[in-house]
């Protein structure tokens, strides 16, 4: 099942496929797919950086249990697509994304590898910016974990839920006063198809306040 991984936000999401499997001896397999748009003008950069010489973060990967990361570079009516693939054999996703996202080098490989993608467009959402929601946020939301959320980087809980509180708060703000008692606050479980306890069937009660 491929899902909206913000769906709230209105223009920038990347689409993941989460499969939990078992492994022979009962130990479980997190199965990630995960697309996102690559900007042609960064085709070439993006292919060096990811060659066979170049050591990237491969380790750290490795170390944080996840294997066989692939990607594939696809061209569909002009515009290049990056699919991914990965498999998670720890037993704590959540802590092991943690440790990977403070870890020096994966900050340093983000920092090459982000401006060369963009995320995908989304229907219907707040047209609400980054800059909305670091400048609603209470509890010091950057723009660099907004623009991760927005790329569809798999979050901490702590993160998703900043992330979920603030987005509340921001549309709050920008409801007539009249509409806010209709405004059903959403948790990140709503908003992240990765969370745990996410339902799949769960459909946004907010669409009809959205801007047209």
């Amino acid at each position: 099942m491929i899902l909206q991984n913000l769906r709230s936000f209105p223009d920038g999401r990347g689409l993941f496929l989460s499969i939990t499997t078992m492994n022979p001896d009962y130990s479980p397999i997190r199965r990630v797919g995960m697309v996102i748009e690559l900007l042609p003008e960064h085709l070439d950069d993006y292919r060096r950086l990811h060659a066979d010489a170049h050591p990237g973060v491969r380790d750290l990967l490795v170390r944080y249990h996840l294997r066989n990361f692939s990607i594939f570079l696809h061209q569909i009516d002009g515009r290049w697509f990056e699919f991914g693939y990965y498999e998670y054999t720890g037993d704590d996703f959540e802590g092991d994304m943690a440790k990977l996202d403070t870890e020096p080098r994966n900050k340093e490989w983000l920092t090459l590898c982000d401006p060369m993608q963009k995320p995908l467009q989304g229907e219907t959402g707040w047209a609400i910016t980054n800059h909305q929601l670091v400048e609603t946020s209470v509890e010091q939301l950057n723009h660099k974990q907004v623009q991760r959320a927005r790329k569809g980087r798999q979050l901490t809980l702590h993160l998703m839920q900043k992330v979920t509180r603030t987005l509340n708060d921001a549309v709050l703000s920008l409801l007539p006063k009249e509409q806010r008692p209709n405004f059903s606050p959403y948790t990140h479980k709503h908003l992240f198809n990765y969370a745990k306890d996410h339902d799949a069937s769960w459909t946004d009660p907010n669409a009809a306040l959205m801007p047209k």
